[in-house]
């Protein structure tokens, strides 16, 4: 027997009144309120009550239920503090919950669009200038371009708004300040917002992008087409404080990029702390990128097929084709590398569009934490630069007089050789080093020529190289089978060598050169010297140039190169029978300097004043201890 359900009849009567009180709000809901978003006096209402904040249109607007909304052919424009936007959809849909609007809470979920376009170009800033850029941002229609307000906000209770359930799809096209693209858009996310000025926060749950052509400033483009597919997002943050790269801090990425793009300049978010190198270029970028508020994750693991791959450091810039790999993973030690590999690469000096090295042999490392933004008061001792270069060739010796101080009395006038590397850089700390070996070096000391073999052996052994600061103490540097013109009496048509071997040396990477070295000198014999003095039209002095004939030479030089200026301190150097001490200053105006030469019990002073010279055999040596440069 089947039970009994029938409701009592005053629950029957009541229930019966309310279905006819929905039935009836509905019936009212559906006729009143479609009417009003049909009627056009309605956006007029609605687009009256902030004119200069907010206006929207729509060409058809429909509700089938009380909050329920949907929008065809819509538009909305508007002003915030600091920036002009519009948004313009081809169909929307969302339902507003309308009780917690009573509370300043604005909750809409079931966000559902179609065909995207969306326009954002700054306000007029009292302390910002436009005037490069501002042909390059968008019009938007239906708004002048007014100051920015930069008055402090008042006070008052906020509103917060929570958008729910977004999906949006189709073709989306933007242009946001210089950049303007469009993509092929199938995207889930959220959005919170408590209005004015924050925080906000924003998730992208799924994104499924297929990028078209993007450009920058007009027809620069930035990439041709790719995809991103994963998840994306922003922790709350604060818009009008959190700006620029502090943004990295908030940022959530799980995607898979595959983008051939016309400028790696993104790479450079990846050495943030290491402020002297730059990255450009263009290729191929695909692989995985996680990224977690300023921390790249394990699983990362993305690589550049490199069209054009260029690396600049001060004054310089590595140019080539290559790859770059970007991992994080167990297989790194946890850590984040960065790794740069040349083909065909040429190194130039800025200002010199001759090659320094060029050849195909040189790769990069950056190791760190990646962690990509420094913690303030904070060193990342976990950041490693290892330069490995198997074998580059240097077309041009003479290239290198470029970083001399312009009165550097060593001109290197020729030659080609081979240079080799490896260095290890940190952040308080610097070791490696650097092998050149040439077998035509071409030299001019003052106005004597000089045509040999040259090995220079440079140490890292220390330094600062976040302030290309470096301790080259214990480098080498070895002239051999060196052929001198001019006066060779006395050594029977031998080769001249020397060694020079700093036993102290710092040196800094500015433009020129910046170096302070302790040096000890040993040579073969003094025959350059001789030929320098002995070579000057109508100066042969025969005591001179017999005492400074002599073999088997060592002593040690002090010099200080800074400023423009090549200063040779108190230096010395001795052999049988024979002392030689030298002062001098050699500027790009001027030179100045004496050369004290002692033979046996006989000594004298030569004075060096630009091309004039003058010998003293009075009191040479008080004269000596005594001489100060004019410079």
């Amino acid at each position: 027997m089947k039970p009994d359900l029938k409701l009592p009849p005053n629950i029957r009567r009541w229930a019966v009144r309310i279905v006819k009180i929905v039935v009836v709000v509905e019936l009212a809901w559906l006729v009143v309120i479609n009417t009003l978003l049909q009627i056009p006096y309605t956006q007029t209402v609605i687009n009256d009550i902030r004119p200069e904040k907010f206006h929207v249109t729509w060409e058809n607007a429909w509700s089938p239920y009380p909050g329920r909304v949907y929008l065809r052919d819509a538009s909305a424009n508007g002003n915030s503090r600091s920036q002009i936007w519009q948004l313009d959809v081809n169909s929307v849909s969302g339902t507003v919950r309308l009780l917690p609007l009573i509370f300043k809470r604005v909750w809409i979920n079931n966000v559902s669009g179609n065909n995207v376009t969306f326009r954002m170009r700054p306000r007029i800033y009292p302390n910002r200038d436009f005037s490069r850029t501002e042909n390059f941002f968008p019009v938007i229609e239906g708004r002048e371009v007014t100051p920015a307000v930069t008055t402090p906000r008042k006070k008052k209770r906020p509103w917060h708004i929570a958008v729910d359930d977004i999906h949006v799809s189709g073709q989306s096209d933007y242009w946001v300040y210089q950049l303007q693209g469009s993509t092929v858009t199938k995207i889930e996310g959220a959005l919170t917002y408590q209005a004015p000025g924050g925080p906000l926060e924003l998730e992208l749950s799924k994104m499924d992008l297929h990028l078209g052509t993007h450009y920058l400033n007009g027809n620069y483009e930035v990439f041709r087409q790719g995809s991103v597919n994963g998840s994306m997002g922003f922790a709350p943050f604060i818009p009008r404080e959190d700006k620029g790269l502090a943004l990295l801090d908030f940022l959530l990425l799980d995607v898979d990029v595959d983008i051939d793009v016309n400028s790696l300049k993104f790479i450079k978010l990846f050495l943030l702390k290491v402020r002297a190198l730059d990255v450009d270029g263009s290729g191929i970028v695909s692989g995985p990128l996680v990224f977690d508020k300023g921390l790249v994750l394990d699983g990362t693991n993305l690589a550049v097929d490199a069209r054009d791959l260029q690396i600049g450091f001060p004054a310089h810039r590595i140019r080539g084709s290559g790859s770059v790999d970007l991992k994080k993973g167990p297989d790194n030690g946890g850590l984040l590398d960065l790794a740069f590999r040349f083909l065909d690469l040429e190194l130039t000096h800025m200002e010199d569009t001759r090659p320094v090295v060029a050849g195909n042999d040189l790769l990069i490392h950056v190791s760190s934490n990646g962690q990509l933004l420094p913690k303030s008061g904070q060193q990342d001792e976990s950041i490693v630069v290892n330069v490995d270069i198997g074998q580059l060739g240097v077309p041009d010796l003479a290239v290198f007089q470029g970083y001399m101080s312009p009165g550097f009395p060593l001109s290197i006038t020729g030659g080609k050789a081979v240079l080799a590397a490896s260095l290890q850089l940190k952040p308080g700390d610097a070791g490696g080093h650097i092998r050149l070996v040439s077998d035509d070096t071409r030299v001019r000391l003052v106005d004597q020529d000089l045509l040999g073999d040259l090995t220079a052996s440079i140490e890292l052994t220390g330094g600062i190289p976040q302030d290309l600061e470096f301790d080259i103490s214990g480098s080498e540097f070895i002239l051999d089978n060196v052929k001198v013109s001019g006066e060779e009496a006395g050594f029977n048509d031998q080769n001249w060598t020397a060694t020079l071997e700093l036993l102290q040396a710092d040196l800094t990477l500015t433009d020129p050169l910046r170096l302070s070295a302790k040096a000890k000198l040993k040579a073969s014999d003094s025959r350059p010297l001789v030929a320098v003095f002995s070579n000057q039209d109508g100066w042969r002095p025969k005591f001179i140039a017999r005492a400074l004939t002599v073999e088997d030479i060592e002593g040690t030089a002090n010099v200080e190169m800074k400023d423009g200026r090549v200063e040779i301190l108190d230096s010395w150097v001795s052999s049988d029978n024979i002392e030689i001490g030298a002062k001098a200053v050699f500027t790009g105006s001027g030179n100045d300097g004496v050369v004290y030469v002692k033979y046996k019990k006989i000594d004298a002073v030569l004075k060096l004043d630009n091309d004039k010279r003058n010998i003293d055999l009075v009191r040479a040596k008080k004269k000596y201890d005594t001489f100060e440069t004019s410079y």
